[in-house]
């Protein structure tokens, strides 16, 4: 490889660590692309859970996060919970070609803004208390060493739930292919909850403007 091709490698590469990261982070904070959620002077959000899948394995398929969020509004003394699926499309395809492109034309890393996907709905409060009260408990030590390691070439799911108020603690759990088998009761809750909320989306996706760089 001589020192064209491996700066024009480098640059590519540098670029589509930068395309992916502000991809993941519009993904993570769905809430700031537009239409904009919980953004009037009286509203408050509160993020509640999120179910991610960060798209990697061979092939890859579209990263997505989705999210329900509390949106409080404190004038009228009530709140709505929103679904909001995000999702991050073509990311394999057409921005490695327009990065390739930019990139030998520039000599240098390029930035693509990556196109965003989102899809919306409401969910009664009921509901959603109902399934979160369904959720199984399990044990978990924080220190334990789960036998193997992620691996960089497959897929990741990853399940959040944070607790209400501004202040708050966050649960984390991700895996690839299925959890542990300790987690199987949480596996299928998990499951089925995915499917419920999916189930609630409109077919349809729009794309979303970006208002800020989060």
């Amino acid at each position: 490889m001589n020192g064209t091709e491996q700066s024009f490698f480098e640059n590519t590469f540098k670029s589509g660590l930068i395309l992916r990261a502000q991809a993941m982070s519009y993904l993570e904070n769905s809430n700031w692309l537009q239409p904009e959620l919980g953004a009037a002077e009286n509203e408050t959000l509160v993020r509640r859970v999120s179910l991610w899948f960060d798209g990697g394995g061979n092939p890859p398929t579209d990263p997505y996060v989705i999210t329900v969020f509390e949106i409080n509004n404190f004038s009228e003394r009530s709140s709505v919970f929103v679904v909001r699926e995000a999702s991050w499309k073509n990311w394999g395809g057409i921005f490695g070609a327009r990065i390739d492109e930019g990139v030998r034309k520039y000599n240098r890393p390029v930035y693509v803004e990556p196109m965003i996907m989102l899809r919306d709905a409401r969910i009664s409060a009921s509901d959603f208390a109902d399934w979160l009260a369904k959720a199984p408990s399990f044990e978990l030590s924080a220190t334990r060493e789960f036998p193997g390691c992620l691996a960089e070439d497959c897929s990741i799911c990853g399940f959040d739930v944070f607790g209400p108020g501004i202040h708050k603690a966050v649960i984390s759990l991700c895996w690839q292919l299925e959890p542990p088998s300790s987690w199987q009761p949480f596996w299928h809750w998990y499951r089925e909850f995915h499917k419920y909320l999916r189930s609630l989306l409109p077919p349809e996706a729009k794309q979303s403007r970006v208002r800020y760089n989060v």
